[in-house]
């Protein structure tokens, strides 16, 4: 379905006439290859991660994938698949997921470098002293209250110290589930 050998998804525009005009038709080619190349190692894990996605979605009908961009020094995409014990969602009125909760944890030394001195005192000593020690957190996305640059709200808490490591948002919801049905 996703086979990075093939162009597994193609562009065009509402106006079939339009699509089929060659300057547009050269364009949309030149974009969908631009994203193709966007799926590939040099920006993005998206083949190494995309088959757990495909195996959560057959065996247990949802599965959850996050695909964010990442400033460290060069442009990236960071796409990852979570185990579904550690992810809660609920969807609103139209049936979208709109609010997901994920548990995750990362070692001290990752702590630091995501969240800086907005940690608890323990976590920042074990940052210094037992670097590899596993720190839980949790990400909160939800829908953004009030007028608000993002749509959605981003929050990330330390699960121990009780501390919000960091606050942002995102102007589209980062996480994707796909279900294989809805109860109705």
């Amino acid at each position: 379905m996703t086979n990075p050998a093939n162009r597994w998804f193609a562009l065009k525009l509402e106006d079939d006439d339009l699509t089929d005009y060659a300057p547009a038709r050269d364009w949309l080619y030149a974009v969908e290859t631009r994203l193709l190349n966007s799926f590939g190692p040099q920006i993005s894990r998206f083949y190494n991660v995309i088959p757990a996605l495909y195996a959560d979605l057959a065996c247990f009908g949802n599965a959850v994938f996050s695909s964010e961009e990442v400033y460290s020094g060069e442009r990236r995409i960071l796409d990852r698949t979570h185990a579904l014990a550690d992810i809660c969602f609920t969807e609103n009125a139209l049936g979208d997921v709109d609010t997901v909760y994920r548990r995750f944890t990362v070692e001290a030394r990752n702590a630091r470098s995501m969240f800086g001195e907005r940690l608890s005192r323990d976590v920042q000593k074990a940052a210094e002293r037992d670097p590899f020690k596993k720190v839980e957190f949790i990400h909160c996305v939800e829908p953004a209250e009030g007028v608000r640059p993002h749509a959605f709200a981003s929050t990330y808490v330390e699960v121990d110290g009780r501390i919000e490591g960091a606050r942002g948002g995102y102007a589209e919801m980062p996480y994707q589930v796909p279900r294989w049905a809805q109860a109705s």
